[in-house]
């Protein structure tokens, strides 16, 4: 979260109404995978699918109604996020 709402692509997020169309699907799904696995295409295609036809669920959700490792509901710590964006602009710096 601390990467798509930061930086250059927060300001094309701030754009997005202007530039395009709202879409009828929703534009991400999100789910926790083990360390060692890499999601394929078609696993993604699988549960972005799902999220639109079932709303969030631990299979797949959005940051707005998310869940932890362990299926359960959860709420993103927005001071988090914001400490994480402050890192990664330092980092970034040098």
């Amino acid at each position: 979260m601390a990467f798509s709402y930061a930086g250059i692509h927060a300001e094309a997020l701030r754009h997005g109404r202007e530039w395009f169309l709202k879409p009828a699907w929703p534009p991400y799904a999100l789910w926790w995978v083990e360390w060692d696995h890499t999601p394929t295409w078609t696993e993604a295609v699988k549960r972005h699918e799902f999220l639109y036809d079932h709303n969030a669920s631990p299979f797949a959700f959005d940051f707005k109604t998310a869940f932890d490792e362990e299926d359960r509901p959860t709420t993103i710590d927005r001071d988090a996020v914001k400490r994480n964006i402050r890192l990664n602009e330092e980092r970034q710096r040098g």
